[in-house]
């Protein structure tokens, strides 16, 4: 059976770099949903109406574009990083 989020989510990747940052891809026809999911999911730390939000969601910051790219940062592994996605979809 099919999560709530997997309905939503493409892909997760983890990020080049210092380690601790993955990318998630939302499907296309989900992605501002999700925007507006995530609006509602944690503590807004900056909104660009209709084109992006920063939040706050069990202590990560979560950037969310309406292109459909999700950016977790610091997370310890995608586990973590697929509870936070979790939380927003289930909005």
């Amino acid at each position: 059976m099919a999560s709530v989020l997997d309905s939503f989510v493409q892909r997760i990747e983890e990020a080049c770099g210092k380690g601790g940052d993955f990318i998630a891809i939302i499907k296309h026809d989900r992605a501002g949903e999700f925007l507006e999911k995530a609006l509602r999911a944690g503590e807004v730390l900056y909104s660009a109406p209709g084109i992006m939000a920063r939040i706050r969601v069990r202590g990560k910051e979560v950037s969310v574009l309406r292109t459909g790219r999700v950016l977790v940062k610091g997370a310890s592994n995608l586990k973590e990083v697929r509870a936070i996605l979790e939380e927003i979809a289930g909005r």
